[in-house]
């Protein structure tokens, strides 16, 4: 199967980007993007979650109409093009759910909305994000879903997320993690680490990072033999019109392994009972850039 960590086709910068600032542009992206996914999403299955770009349509030809503005606000593109297994997880819409493909057990966050200073980012002035967990945080969940992980059956288990936790552009001078990464962390960290995820993986930044395994931004070891702490991916370098990130202020963290902006690229992951490697590719030449396995 694909998965898709957030920011599914831009398709909130469609005007920007196409120099169609009066046409209503959002829902032709959109539909372009589904029509270039559908040779192998027909044949193979497409995960997705929620990234800052699923949010609204924030173009003028929205934020001119009462209509438009309010019914393309809060992800409701998202929620009504995908359906994901949130049902069958115990979740209460696709922002948040979770599968197994053994040996993996695989959740999906929604690190938009929903948790304490949570970003919620919104272009526009009329409208407001989140409430998909009623009031509450879809942390709960993500507790009760993780104590529920038979490691018999799935002895493997990944988070995945939009916003990442450990990122060499979005940390303080001491690697700790900074403003939304900060938040994130208090928000989820702890959980993790104390049901054992063997890996975090996020999108966001534009860019491919990879850590050594931590917790509380310190390394807890050198080695991928049974580490006690996740890993973090950072696997936001599929490609998109604004580019790469800037990593002229990266901080070099004692947790940091490999940092890369200057390609485009995918991940792959091979899993059997005991070990899985993940290996990221240069999409223009198809050849590995970084590698790790990881062994229980």
């Amino acid at each position: 199967f694909l998965w898709f960590l957030g920011d599914i086709g831009y398709a909130d910068d469609s005007f920007i980007h196409s120099g169609a600032y009066v046409q209503f542009d959002y829902e032709i992206a959109y539909n372009e993007f589904m029509e270039q996914i559908e040779p192998f999403a027909a044949i193979k299955p497409v995960m997705v979650l929620p990234g800052n770009h699923e949010a609204e349509c924030h173009s003028p030809n929205c934020q001119l109409s009462s209509t438009k503005v309010h019914q393309l606000s809060n992800f409701s593109a998202y929620v009504h093009r995908f359906r994901m297994p949130y049902d069958e997880s115990g979740a209460t819409s696709n922002m948040w759910y979770s599968f197994d493909v053994p040996p993996i057990h695989f959740v999906n966050i929604d690190t938009e909305t929903d948790y304490k200073n949570a970003p919620n980012d919104s272009y526009t002035p009329f409208t407001s994000n989140g409430n998909f967990a009623n009031g509450g945080s879809w942390t709960e969940w993500l507790e009760a879903d993780l104590d529920k992980v038979d490691r018999s059956h799935t002895p493997f288990v990944f988070v995945g997320g939009h916003r990442p936790i450990y990122s060499v552009t979005s940390c303080d001078s001491n690697g700790n993690p900074a403003d939304d990464s900060a938040n994130l962390q208090a928000a989820i960290e702890d959980i993790m680490y104390s049901h054992e995820v063997d890996v975090y993986f996020a999108g966001h930044k534009h860019s491919y990072e990879r850590s050594y395994p931590v917790y509380k931004a310190a390394k807890e070891s050198d080695s991928y033999d049974a580490p006690r702490a996740p890993v973090h991916v950072v696997t936001g370098a599929g490609g998109c019109d604004e580019g790469h990130d800037d990593d002229s202020k990266a901080v070099n963290a004692s947790w940091h392994v490999m940092h890369d902006t200057s390609r485009w690229g995918y991940g792959m992951i091979v899993a059997d009972e005991t070990s899985f490697t993940w290996t990221q590719y240069d999409a223009a030449t198809d050849t590995a850039i970084d590698t790790f396995t990881l062994k229980h």
